[in-house]
């Protein structure tokens, strides 16, 4: 019986982690203005969970509208101007 509660627990907490990933916004395009953003700085302590977030979603913050967040996927972008969603192009 111990064994199927934890096994649920530990269902619920992986579905939870999986929809917060996929409702996060796909780097590397602010999702308020469109403009490239830039790897924030990690963070602070570098222990617990926090370490293991940063893994699979990067802080992120934009210079162009002061957005500063977390998002999945991406790297740094080469040169780009506004070519992300939302651009005025």
């Amino acid at each position: 019986m111990l064994l199927t509660i934890l096994a649920l627990i530990t269902l619920a907490v992986m579905a939870a982690l999986a929809w917060f990933l996929v409702r996060m916004p796909e780097a590397p395009f602010c999702p308020r203005c469109g403009a490239a953003t830039a790897c924030g700085p990690p963070a602070a302590g570098g222990a617990g969970p926090s370490r293991w977030l940063d893994r699979l979603a990067m802080p992120r913050v934009c210079t162009d509208c002061g957005w500063t967040g977390r998002q999945r996927g991406g790297g740094e972008p080469g040169i780009v101007g506004r070519a992300g969603p939302g651009s005025r192009r």
